[in-house]
């Protein structure tokens, strides 16, 4: 504990004050940025947690292929999402399996990365959509919703979008494939 002489007791609670409104600014900002995290509450189907995401992804994988390595499954916050490296998924809503579970759209991030050592992967960020939709005309209807939220609406794209950009950064690349393999 540092000690305080009573003289200097009203410049310290001055600027421990000013630390405290920083950091709440500090906070202000990056809600604004970044969204609020959303919650696994109890309205959110199974079908969308993660246990039947994984079986998912691997019912993709057996049917339908993909050239892209599973690197990640995130589920820290709804949706979960699934981090491929180096090729496609196995086609998402084209595929069967995901069509079956999560309808006909899915929710993906698509980009070239760097890797550390020179190489450009192709990086695919999947996860199902909101709710499951089983034709284009459900999926627009479901977009003019008057009784969704807007500002629930747009908090969750905007930490759909923040959680692309992370896994991004930081999911690593997978090992370069062995000499002449």
């Amino acid at each position: 504990t540092v000690q305080v002489s009573d003289a200097c007791a009203p410049e310290l609670e001055a600027l421990t004050a000013e630390v405290s409104a920083r950091d709440a600014q500090i906070h202000d900002l990056e809600t604004m940025l970044y969204g609020t995290p959303l919650d696994w509450t109890d309205n959110i189907p199974d079908d969308w947690r993660e246990d039947a995401f994984r079986e998912t992804l691997a019912a993709v994988a057996e049917e339908c292929g993909g050239s892209g390595q599973l690197q990640e499954v995130d589920c820290s916050e709804p949706p979960c999402m699934a981090v491929y490296m180096g090729g496609s998924a196995g086609a998402g809503a084209d595929c069967a399996a995901w069509n079956d579970r999560y309808g006909i759209a899915t929710s993906q991030s698509t980009r070239t990365i760097e890797c550390p050592d020179g190489r450009s992967m192709r990086l695919q960020i999947l996860s199902p959509p909101p709710k499951k939709y089983r034709t284009v005309d459900e999926m627009m209807a479901a977009s003019r919703d008057p009784t969704v939220d807007p500002v629930d609406q747009d908090n969750a794209h905007t930490r759909m979008e923040h959680r692309w950009e992370s896994l991004a950064m930081d999911v690593p690349c997978p090992d370069p494939p062995p000499d002449g393999g």
